[in-house]
């Protein structure tokens, strides 16, 4: 009975001291653009794309777009 609550203090310790999620801006969005759904980065970090609304005057149509970036120079791709 000892040793189990010994190992569960022990891994409640290494969990502990794991660092936990680090969280950095690295794109600004558009005024008035909302991401839809989800955004995705490449697995070479180089990349991200999401899909957006862009909200319009009242009554009008929103546009949806989707925006594939270049993290690395900030720019537009597509």
């Amino acid at each position: 009975m000892r040793f189990a609550s010994l190992a569960l203090l022990l891994a409640a310790g290494s969990l502990a001291a794991q660092p936990g999620p680090r969280y950095s801006q690295i794109y600004t969005l558009q005024p008035r653009e909302g991401v839809f759904a989800y955004a995705r980065i490449s697995p070479d970090g180089k990349k991200l794309v999401y899909a957006s609304q862009i909200s319009a005057r009242i009554g009008a149509p929103r546009r949806w777009t989707e925006t594939l970036v270049d993290l690395t120079t900030k720019s537009v791709m597509f």
